[in-house]
């Protein structure tokens, strides 16, 4: 029987933070760069194969910008649009 080293509750969690906000920088990065894309073409709205972390929704809603998600057969996406709806 092999021994495993099990991790303190407390840096258990730390470690699950900084993986969590790693993965939340990285979806914010990614939507900042495809919104940026969409409109330098003039879009008003994407959608990424994902369903983002409360923090990066929070803070796009924060900036203005509509987020809703969904899901198709299993599959998670978020759309971000950024039009004026009147």
């Amino acid at each position: 029987m092999h021994n495993i080293e099990l991790l303190h509750a407390a840096d258990a969690r730390k470690q699950v933070e900084a993986g969590l906000y790693e993965k939340a920088q990285k979806q914010l990065n990614k939507a900042a760069e495809t919104i940026n894309a969409a409109v330098k073409l003039g879009q008003w709205y994407i959608t990424l194969d994902c369903h983002l972390e409360p923090s990066v929704k929070k803070t796009l809603e924060t900036k203005g910008y509509k987020v809703s998600s969904g899901s198709d057969r299993n599959e998670f996406y978020t759309t971000i649009s950024w039009a004026l709806v009147v």
